[in-house]
């Protein structure tokens, strides 16, 4: 049975390579995502109002959305299954970025919605998110 980082491995190498980078290292390889570089993805609603318009070219502009889409889909990596509010209290961002972030990365094909359960952080149910893995699911 593969470990969850050789099935990784494995697809960065084999499935998709544009999609993961793999350091060796003297203990074994780790595995990053390689999140490829979205039009501003950050967006409001069309009737949000402008100071909304406004934060989400802001937060594409300084780069914060794109490291916290390489956060979450790390932690995606991980440990598969989570919901938004558990990947939020895992890696330390607010309970709404990775709300925001996941959606972009399911739109770039990195992730995709599983089941959806109770989430143990709202005690309520909730999307979970999976790593794609060139269509094997």
């Amino acid at each position: 049975m593969k470990t969850l980082t050789q099935q990784f491995f494995n697809d960065a190498h084999t499935v998709q390579p544009e999609l993961f980078r793999v350091t060796q290292h003297a203990h074994g390889a780790s595995i990053e995502p390689r999140v490829p570089p979205l039009s501003p993805v950050a967006a409001a609603r069309f009737t949000d109002p402008a100071t909304s318009h406004e934060a989400a070219a802001d937060v594409e502009a300084t780069g914060v959305a794109h490291q916290q889409r390489g956060v979450c889909l790390q932690e995606v990596l991980n440990r598969p299954g989570q919901t938004a509010a558990e990947i939020a209290v895992a890696v330390g961002l607010e309970r709404h970025a990775p709300s925001r972030r996941l959606p972009e990365l399911r739109k770039a094909g990195l992730v995709y919605n599983g089941e959806p359960r109770e989430c143990r952080e709202q005690r309520r149910r909730a999307i979970t998110w999976y790593p794609e893995t060139g269509g094997k699911r």
